[in-house]
């Protein structure tokens, strides 16, 4: 019998387990290296090893541990990471790094207090600086060095740590001294100051020197910014502005204006100061000048929208104890004044015009309200016969 020839049909079938073995070998190989080789060159450059450009230090780095864990990490990032979602990165590990803070001060927010030597010649201007800027690191030791005469830690210091606010026990000695304990990855630390002004017994001398120094935890690897008092040579004078107020139409407006060189130098000239009020009170005229005239203190006003600014500016060198007077057109009230004024009057000194070596004698500005915006006064109208 004649043998029938059976023609199969080519097989779909799998290579054998051997070469099949062989080819998903090599896939894998390529996928993963395609997949965290941007993973490694990172690690790598974190850790300072290999170019950046060359591929070769790969195999210094992995080993088969090392390149399982990276395609792992990889492939979930892959399956995870959905188009538009939001994912959230994991956190750091709180390890210790060999790494200790860099202190940085940011000389925009330090507070300054001016004082003077004994002979009231020469002014220095005493620091606190209030923001610290850190590269964030290993857990370290802030401690803060400044002249407890003239600032004062207000209340609890404040870390970012981490893109987190958090709130710290700083521990103040009360004498100038300010420890903190910064955690692992601090970035920044804010204390909040006030400014104790010695006026008027500034004349203490050279200020202490403000230091900010970041060691770790045993004060190994000191990193520190400093503050040195600057002097200036600089006669020392001041000047306090005191104003009469009443109400004139229900509008607070000034009867009177002081404006007084405290010394123990002159007021210098040019020294000016910008009064606002409504203008029902009208203009003001200078009326106590002192051992000199007139032309002591120019006036210049002009009038808006209901309301008159002048400009009061020394012409003179006026000498410790020299008053400058000003009366108005209306010189007493007439009514009582708007619970809610529509404007509040103002005397203030423009700082622009007070040259190096004035005091602060916190008589600069003068408002007819108080700190929480109430009335000085009702300003009723005196009784008449």
């Amino acid at each position: 019998m004649a043998q029938r020839r059976v023609q199969r049909r080519p097989s779909l079938s799998f290579p054998s387990s051997r070469r099949f073995a062989a080819w998903r070998r090599c896939f894998v190989l390529v996928v993963v290296t395609a997949t965290i080789y941007p993973l490694v060159s990172r690690i790598a450059r974190d850790k300072g090893v290999g170019p950046n450009n060359s591929p070769d230090w790969i195999i210094v780095l992995l080993d088969r541990r090392t390149l399982l864990q990276g395609a792992a990490v990889a492939v979930s990032a892959t399956v995870v990471a959905q188009p538009g979602a939001a994912v959230a990165l994991p956190e750091k590990s709180a390890s210790p790094s060999d790494q200790f803070p860099t202190v940085r001060v940011n000389e925009t927010t330090v507070r300054l207090m001016q004082v003077f030597d004994e002979t009231w010649s020469t002014s220095y201007m005493g620091a606190f600086p209030m923001d610290i800027a850190l590269d964030p690191a290993n857990e370290s030791i802030l401690r803060l060095n400044w002249d407890q005469r003239l600032f004062a830690v207000s209340g609890s210091a404040v870390l970012t740590v981490r893109g987190q606010l958090v709130t710290t026990v700083a521990v103040d000695s009360g004498e100038g001294h300010l420890t903190i304990r910064l955690p692992l990855g601090t970035e920044r630390v804010f204390v909040p100051t006030r400014i104790i002004n010695p006026y008027p017994n500034e004349a203490i001398g050279a200020p202490a020197r403000a230091e900010v120094i970041v060691t770790g935890p045993n004060g190994e690897n000191p990193s520190q910014v400093t503050f040195d008092a600057e002097s200036v040579t600089a006669g020392a004078w001041s000047v306090e502005a005191y104003v009469d107020w009443a109400s004139v139409s229900g509008s607070v407006v000034p009867v009177g204006v002081s404006l007084i060189s405290v010394g123990p130098g002159d007021m210098p000239a040019g020294v000016a100061f910008s009064l606002v009020y409504p203008s029902v009170a009208g203009a003001p005229h200078l009326s106590d000048f002192d051992q000199y005239d007139e032309s002591a203190v120019a006036v210049e006003f002009s009038s808006a929208a209901g309301l008159t600014t002048a400009l009061l500016t020394s012409k003179v060198a006026a000498k410790s104890g020299t008053k400058f007077g000003f009366t108005f057109d209306r010189n007493q009230s007439d009514s009582e004044p708007q619970s809610v004024p529509n404007f509040v009057p103002r005397l203030e000194l423009v700082s622009e015009s007070a040259p190096a070596g004035m005091r602060r004698s916190e008589a600069h500005a003068s408002f007819p309200i108080t700190d929480s915006g109430r009335h000085l006064s009702t300003y009723a109208p005196e009784a008449t016969a």
